[in-house]
């Protein structure tokens, strides 16, 4: 199994599921499981045997991760790219705003949305630049 499973990830045993062949942690249980010596899973109580509506769904399609923020601010003027760096920070706080710009965390969609929301904001309608993108599962 690759290293992009969480450690403590949950899978899910239930095949019953109408969704299990669509769900992450069924498909996951079935086709990836490692040699650890302990595993997660949901609790057989809590499957949906009819409700498609289960709470431990998670989705097998890949979501497009931006990679690196280093290039966001260079078409753009000084002033505004100061005043969205400081809004960037403010809202997701220094660490996580640098860990972007390193590239050591993906910039999921919906932060990839709060981004674009702060640029135009200030004006800029322009799409923000990212060094990279990458197909990843939504752990």
């Amino acid at each position: 199994m690759k290293k992009e499973l969480p450690d403590y990830y949950t899978f899910c045993q239930n095949d019953s599921c109408p969704k299990a062949n669509e769900c992450l942690r069924n498909i996951f249980y079935k086709k990836h499981l490692s040699d650890n010596d302990t595993i997660r899973i949901v609790n057989p109580k809590r499957y949906t045997t009819t409700d498609s509506n289960c709470n431990y769904f998670a989705s097998s399609q890949k979501i497009r991760m931006a990679w690196g923020i280093k290039n966001i601010f260079s078409s753009i003027p000084y002033d505004s790219a100061r005043a969205i760096k400081s809004e960037l920070i403010k809202y997701f706080g220094r660490t996580k705003y640098y860990r972007f710009y390193r590239e050591e965390l993906p910039v999921t969609p919906e932060e990839q949305a709060e981004i674009k929301r702060i640029f135009q904001k200030h004006g800029i309608t322009q799409e923000q630049e990212y060094n990279r993108f990458s197909e990843e599962y939504n752990f």
